[in-house]
């Protein structure tokens, strides 16, 4: 087990202060430190002075840095987001702590590890965007706070819930931040922990307290959980402009693209290429922020792949020609695609599906090459304007299975069918089944049962 070397900590306790200001409240904080205490440590590469930098973070405040002259040994043991969790091992009684990072392999893994959604951004990786000072404070913090854990039996059950409700409420002002993967697990767990505690033996002011933090972050999450994208694109822009800031500074974004060509920057047709060349997940335009958010949302997409995307768009923005800003109207036709081919591939995988169908080759697979060929053909346009009526979504989506029973995909009849479909959304079987009825009249059920006949 190694011990490190955390400097720094006057100025952090102390931002504007002189030192003789800052060393009684940095003094003050190192004291209040137990051994084993948790700490998160994350790669700050905004950092002027070295772009090796680790920061050092106490919950969501930025306490210090790891010495200078160990970063280069730290920074291997950081994972994908430039993160790795610590303890504190003791300090030197003045302004100095030491830290400690136990099993390092075990310890530094990301819990929330995943395949990459988005193909490997196209520039180098000395091009690139650092995290928000809020969204680091974020990173550092969420994860002790997911793993608080509230035993009812405990003997100081009132002192850990006291100090429960204090995490939160500084968590609350960190919730909204993002749409990446990694926020959206850490809002659900948090919930799901707020809603566990508020049904503890407690007195009335913690159970209050407790209910109204379930409720403000209720209808956080509830924003991020709705089928309208107004909340995530707000946030989209309002980072991309905070972004901008950032890349025009000193070795910021623009300087480092610069830098890597060496000259004049000429490659952003590899960037516009990196979003239109997605035909798995069907990126199709870059230009329509709607759309883009729409599917990045979908994908739950990581943080890094989400600051990939913003990096792109930046040096587009700067870099990228006339005809870069300006969509292509074959584009603006497809891009309303996604959303109606998505939700008909997930609906048509669900179990009901293999259940009812009249063959095993009505696979996954073919499933999947049914539904895109549909959303290339001559009637993509019309699915997709009935898909942008919101009201008129289920009903499409029970004329398509209404038609496939039609073409004998699937066995039974409307009203069975309507019996056993997963989204009744509050609506009745009979009128389900009535949905179903009017496929064969839309012009592309035709369509679809040459399709299945052909194999």
């Amino acid at each position: 087990m190694a011990e490190y070397e955390v400097t720094g900590v006057r100025y952090r306790m102390g931002d504007g202060l002189t030192i003789e200001e800052s060393t009684p409240l940095a003094e003050a904080f190192i004291k209040g430190l137990k051994v084993g205490t948790p700490v998160t440590l994350l790669a700050d590469g905004t950092n002027p002075d070295d772009r090796n930098a680790i920061a050092v973070f106490r919950e969501e405040k930025h306490v210090g840095y790891i010495s200078k002259t160990r970063c280069e040994a730290v920074l291997p043991l950081l994972d994908d987001d430039g993160r790795c969790e610590a303890k504190v091992s003791g300090n030197d009684g003045h302004v100095t702590f030491f830290i400690e990072i136990e099993n390092a392999t075990e310890a530094c893994a990301s819990p929330m590890k995943r395949e990459r959604q988005l193909p490997v951004f196209p520039l180098q990786r000395t091009v690139h965007l650092n995290f928000l000072p809020e969204e680091m404070s974020l990173m550092a913090f969420a994860p002790q706070l997911v793993r608080f854990s509230l035993d009812e039996k405990s003997p100081t059950l009132l002192e850990d819930v006291r100090a429960y409700i204090e995490k939160v409420e500084k968590f609350m002002p960190l919730s909204g931040l993002s749409f990446c993967i990694e926020d959206n697990l850490w809002r659900d767990d948090v919930l799901k922990m707020l809603r566990k505690a508020c049904r503890l033996q407690l007195p009335d002011s913690e159970k209050e307290q407790l209910n109204q933090l379930r409720i403000r972050l209720s209808e956080v999450v509830g924003d991020f959980h709705s089928c309208h994208e107004d909340v995530q694109l707000r946030i989209f822009e309002r980072q991309l402009e905070m972004l901008k800031k950032q890349a025009e500074g000193k070795e910021g974004l623009f300087w480092q693209y610069e830098r890597s060509l060496d000259g004049e920057p000429t490659e952003t047709e590899r960037l516009t290429g990196w979003f239109k060349e997605m035909p798995d997940i069907r990126l199709y335009d870059y230009h329509d922020r709607k759309v883009l958010v729409r599917t990045l949302n979908y994908l739950r997409i990581t943080r890094r792949e989400l600051y990939d995307v913003y990096a792109a768009l930046l040096l587009i923005g700067k870099y990228g020609g006339e005809e870069d800003v300006k969509p292509q109207a074959a584009e603006e036709e497809e891009k309303n695609c996604f959303a109606p081919m998505k939700n008909l591939e997930m609906l048509l995988k669900r179990d009901w599906f293999k259940v009812w169908r009249t063959n095993d080759k009505y696979t996954a697979k073919w499933i999947d090459g049914l539904v895109e060929a549909l959303m290339e053909s001559e009637w993509k346009g019309l699915i997709a304007d009935e898909w942008s009526k919101e009201k008129k979504r289920l009903m499409l989506k029970c004329k398509i299975i209404g038609v496939l029973i039609d073409a004998g995909v699937l066995r039974g009849n409307y009203n069975q069918l309507a019996k056993v479909l997963p989204e009744k959304e509050g609506k009745k079987a009979a009128s389900l089944a009535e949905y179903m009825g009017k496929g064969k009249k839309e012009p592309y059920a035709d369509w679809i049962i040459a399709y299945v006949n052909k194999g």
